[in-house]
C-alpha cells in the first residue's frame, strides 16, 4: 500500500541571471526588431515577482554599428520586453549583451543586419573650392543609400547631378547623368566657369531622397586680358570724356581682383588724327581702372 501526501507547490528560487527568452532576429539596417530577456533563478526558472531593470549593449559589433532605441527596461511578470530597437550598419554576427545590477548577465544568439532597400543619395566625396574653368580634385561622388546610410553596392541608379545654389549664372562642365557603379557615380571632370562664394551641387535619381551638397568656393584663375566695362562714349571736340573703366580678367571673364599692373590707354582706332589728353595711365585697385 502507498499513501499520497496532500499537494504542495515548488516556487522560483532567488533571482540569479538573465537569460533571452526571446532572441534578436536577422533584419534590415534601421528595422526594428524587439528581443526579450527574463529573470530566472540558478534553476532557469522564472522569477516572476522581479522588479530589475535589463539593459542591452552591442556584444560583438562586425559593422561598426550604433544600437538606437529603448534600451532599458523595467521587468514586468519576470521578463523585460524590448519594442523598435535597430542597428543602423550592415554586418554579419551582431550579438547583444543584456544586464543587470545583481544578476548574471547573458548574452544573445548571433544575428546578422544587411543592407535595406535603397532610400537615398549621400555625398562621399564634396566638392572642393577650385579655381573658375579648373577641374575639381578629388573627383565629386554620390553613392545610393539604404535608409540608415549603408552602400547599396548592388544599385545602378541614374544619378543626375547639377548647380544648386549658387552667386550668380554659372555653367557647370562635367556634371549630368551617370549610372552608379558598385553603388556610386564618380563625376570627373567637373568644373564651374564663373567665379563665387557659396556654390552647391545637387544629385537626384529616380526613386531615392535627393542630396544638396556642402557649400564650395570659385575664384578667379590667372589674369590673362583686359576688358573694357565701362566704354567710352560720344562727346565733342575738347570736352572730357565720362570715365571709362578697365578691368583685368582671367580667361573666362572673371575679375583678376588680385592682379597688379599698371594700365595704359591710348586711342586705337584715330580717324581724325587727334590726340588723347588727360591721364592716360593708373593702377590697378581691386582689379580695376578707371581713367
Amino acid at each position: 500500500m502507498r499513501a499520497s501526501g496532500a499537494a504542495f507547490d515548488v516556487g522560483a528560487g532567488v533571482a540569479a541571471k538573465l537569460v533571452f527568452s526571446v532572441q534578436p532576429v536577422s533584419t534590415t539596417a534601421g528595422a526594428p526588431f524587439g528581443p526579450s530577456v527574463q529573470v530566472v533563478d540558478s534553476q532557469g526558472n522564472a522569477v516572476t515577482s522581479s522588479t530589475a531593470s535589463v539593459s542591452l549593449a552591442l556584444g560583438s559589433n562586425p559593422g561598426n554599428g550604433t544600437l538606437w532605441g529603448a534600451a532599458l527596461v523595467a521587468v514586468s511578470g519576470g521578463t523585460a520586453a524590448f519594442a523598435g530597437l535597430s542597428i543602423d550598419s550592415a554586418g554579419t554576427g551582431y550579438t547583444l549583451v543584456a544586464s543587470s545590477a545583481g544578476l548574471a548577465g547573458a548574452t544573445s544568439a548571433a544575428f546578422d543586419i544587411s543592407v535595406g532597400p535603397g532610400a537615398k543619395l549621400a555625398f562621399l566625396v564634396q566638392p572642393s573650392n577650385t579655381l573658375a574653368g579648373v577641374v575639381m580634385a578629388p573627383a565629386v561622388q554620390v553613392a545610393v543609400q539604404d535608409s540608415a546610410g549603408n552602400l547599396l553596392a548592388a544599385s545602378t541608379a541614374d544619378i543626375t547631378l547639377a548647380l544648386g545654389n549658387g552667386p550668380g549664372v554659372a555653367t557647370l562642365t562635367g556634371g549630368g547623368s551617370i549610372v552608379a557603379t558598385a553603388g556610386a557615380a564618380t563625376f570627373a571632370g567637373l568644373s564651374v566657369d564663373k567665379a563665387g562664394v557659396g556654390y552647391t551641387l545637387t544629385a537626384l535619381a529616380p526613386g531615392l531622397s535627393g542630396v544638396t551638397s556642402d557649400g564650395f568656393d570659385v575664384t578667379a584663375g590667372a589674369a590673362s586680358r583686359l576688358a573694357f566695362v565701362t566704354q567710352p562714349a560720344s562727346a565733342e571736340v575738347g570736352a572730357t570724356l565720362l570715365p571709362v573703366t578697365v578691368a583685368m580678367q582671367d580667361s573666362l571673364g572673371n575679375p583678376a581682383s588680385s592682379a597688379a599692373a599698371v594700365i595704359a590707354l591710348t586711342l586705337g582706332d584715330n580717324p581724325g588724327l587727334a590726340t588723347l589728353s588727360g591721364a592716360s595711365t593708373a593702377d590697378l585697385v581691386d582689379g580695376l581702372v578707371t581713367f
